[in-house]
Parts: C-alpha cells; structure tokens; sequence
C-alpha cells in the first residue's frame, strides 16, 4: 500500500498482552474528547470476549468466516493473526481522517504495517516493567496458564523487536498510572498542535 499523508493524526498504542494500554487509552480519552475530536478505534476479532468486556465498545466480535471475507473484501487497513485469533482494523477510518484523529491499540506487526501505509502515524510503545509483574498482571486478569506462557514468550520477542526496529516515535514504562496518563496526554496535544497542514 502506497503512504498516505493525511491532516488528521493515527495514533497507534502498542504493548506487550496485559501492560495496561488499553486501560490507559481509555482513560486518556475520557480527558481529551470533550474538546478534541478524537476516538479509539473498535478493532474487529474472532476471539471470545472476557467477562469484563462488551462486544461494539470493546471489540466487534465476529466468526472466522466473516473475518475472511472481511479480509478478501479489502476491509481492513491492517490484520494479524496472534494465538489462533484474528484482529483487523478497519480501512473507513482513513475517510475520516480530515476532521478526526484515532488511536489504534494493536501488536507489534499491526503497528509496522500502520507505520508502512499511513506516513504520519504516530507510534508509541508502553514498555512493561518486568516479565514478573506483566505475569501477574496477566494472573489477575484470568489468563489460563497457557495463555500466560504464550504471552510471556511474546513479551520477550517484542522486546528484541522494539530494540533491532526503531519503528516508534515514542516509548515509556506504564508504572504510575497517573504518570502515563499525563505522558500520552501530552504526545497527542504535542502531535496535534504541530501538525504539517497548520
């Protein structure tokens, strides 16, 4: 796909499984749209939802054959497969680019395929803090047992990834809650203030 430059801003949040990003975006968000126009993208994916999450707000939950035939259409400007799963974001939101930002929250691979097609997208990786504390994370969210070793095993590439790939334009841990707030707040204000049409 060739790049695209767009006046609106793609902001892609990514992390290891259980480092606490999409909680982040979410709060992050709760600050920024009463005077920003700018949304999290609902990603599509074929995964059972967990309990705490509800399908439309978090994901759009649908079968593997609908994915696929999502995918042959064009539909997404990006998807993956992660743990026998499938994730996609959806390609309408470049039309609204002009007059709105978004914030995708995807893996590594997902964030170098944005990077590659979208010109302007802003990266950020949140870095988890340890193995030991992501696996307690990961605990404390219900992940079985082998969900967690698979998990922590992507942890540990991602990390020789990031560090060979200087693909993001922005890292910091996710340690004080308040602290990463602030963080994020500020590189989208920063983006958004200086982009390339004013």
């Amino acid at each position: 796909m060739k790049n695209i430059q767009t006046p609106g801003k793609i902001f892609v949040i990514s992390a290891s499984s259980g480092a606490g990003k999409t909680t982040l975006v979410n709060l992050v968000l709760e600050k920024l749209k009463p005077t920003i126009y700018i949304d999290k993208v609902i990603t599509y994916t074929t995964r059972e939802p967990r309990k705490s999450e509800v399908p439309g707000l978090d994901y759009h939950f649908i079968c593997k054959e609908e994915f696929l035939l999502k995918i042959e259409e064009g539909f997404f400007i990006e998807w993956s497969q992660v743990y026998g799963n499938y994730y996609g974001s959806p390609k309408y939101i470049l039309d609204e680019l002009p007059n709105k930002s978004w914030i995708l929250i995807l893996d590594f691979a997902g964030a170098k395929t944005i990077k590659e097609s979208v010109h302007d997208s802003v990266l950020i990786w949140i870095e988890i803090l340890s193995l030991e504390i992501l696996e307690q994370r990961l605990k404390l969210r219900g992940d079985l047992p082998e969900q967690i070793q698979k998990r922590l095993m992507l942890a540990k590439n991602e990390f020789e990834l990031i560090n060979k790939n200087l693909i993001f334009d922005y890292k910091f841990k996710n340690d004080v809650l308040k602290d990463s707030i602030t963080c994020l707040e500020q590189i989208i204000l920063f983006q958004l203030n200086n982009r390339s049409d004013r």
